[in-house]
This record gives structure tokens, sequence and C-alpha cells, in this order.
């Protein structure tokens, strides 16, 4: 799931979903708060982007 997209020995997070929002049957909207924590640095911006990137393929994935 997403959870293996964020959790490494360093690092851990929660997935919430917030609210999905279904207008037409083709189009969906997912909101999630996610919450990432590494317990000996701050992430970069960098390293953010790409767990975000992995975590929106993923819930596109799941959307389809």
């Amino acid at each position: 799931m997403v959870l293996q997209i964020i959790d490494t020995r360093d690092r851990k997070g929660e997935v919430e979903c917030i609210d999905i929002y279904q207008k037409e049957d083709n189009s969906k909207n997912i909101t999630l708060r996610v919450r990432i924590e590494h317990k000996n640095k701050t992430l970069t911006d960098k390293e953010y982007s790409k767990i975000k990137e992995r975590i929106e393929e993923k819930v596109q994935g799941f959307s389809k």
C-alpha cells in the first residue's frame, strides 16, 4: 500500500483519506492527509517531492 512508499528504517508515515468526491462516473478527487517523520533529520524538498510523486502514482492506480 501507500505506507510501503513512506516507511523505511528511519522514516515512518501515516496516510489518512479525508474526502472522496465524485461528480461524474469517470472523475474522482481524493483528498489525503500524509504525515512523514524521519527520526534523524528534516526531509529536503527533493526527498519529499519524490515520496509525493510515488504516492500520487499509487493512488491513481487505486482510483481507476
